[in-house]
């Protein structure tokens, strides 16, 4: 009984993620954010996304990543309450397996994030030679902090082109996310299955 109704609870948290995940990609369209849907589903939404607001280190320039955050912590308690009901057993190994899947969530997102934007500026800076104003100045400052430091790991001190930083910025960070999956899921596997 306790099981199904672990069952139960983690799947409705799950329906309300996905529902907090329309909603975020709702506030990127005007248009639809302020139909009735989208007012309808900012009723339901941002009560809880508005509790996490206040992590202000999350929110840099025009881009706010609390509501990764908030989506965080949904997967990471829908994780555990999946976790329990499907080995049948409450541990302290499964709830640390599922704080480390938490904490790759949160990484997870943040490198897809990045990993976009790179991809959609380098995309705009190869086909429009006057991509340097508006948007896209705002969006060279957010990113070129992580892009440069990440190309001067591999080219130390050299003077390198801003596409080619890019480039070089896209393939170090999906390399990156491949590579920290794996770590982050066999270390969280290795939690879940220990006896305790």
């Amino acid at each position: 009984m306790f099981i199904n109704i672990l069952r139960v609870v983690s799947l409705l948290i799950s329906l309300y993620t996905l529902i907090l995940f329309i909603r975020v990609i709702l506030t990127w369209i005007p248009s639809l954010e302020y139909s009735k849907f989208g007012k309808i589903l900012a009723e339901i939404c941002d009560p809880y996304l508005n509790l996490f607001k206040k992590a202000r280190f999350l929110r840099t320039g025009p881009l706010d990543f609390t509501p990764i955050l908030a989506i965080g912590v949904l997967v990471i308690i829908s994780s555990i309450l999946q976790s329990i009901v499907t080995s049948q057993r409450v541990s302290i190994g499964v709830l640390i397996g599922s704080v480390i899947s938490l904490c790759w969530s949160v990484i997870h997102a943040v490198l897809v994030v990045l990993i976009i934007v790179i991809f959609i500026r380098l995309i705009v800076s190869i086909f429009d030679k006057d991509s340097s104003s508006g948007i896209w100045s705002q969006l060279d400052n957010m990113i070129s902090p992580v892009a440069y430091r990440l190309t001067n790991m591999v080219f130390p001190h050299k003077y390198i082109k801003y596409q080619t930083v890019l480039i070089v910025a896209l393939v170090a960070l999906i390399i990156s996310h491949i590579v920290l999956e794996i770590i982050f899921g066999a270390i969280a596997t290795f939690f879940i299955k220990l006896p305790f």
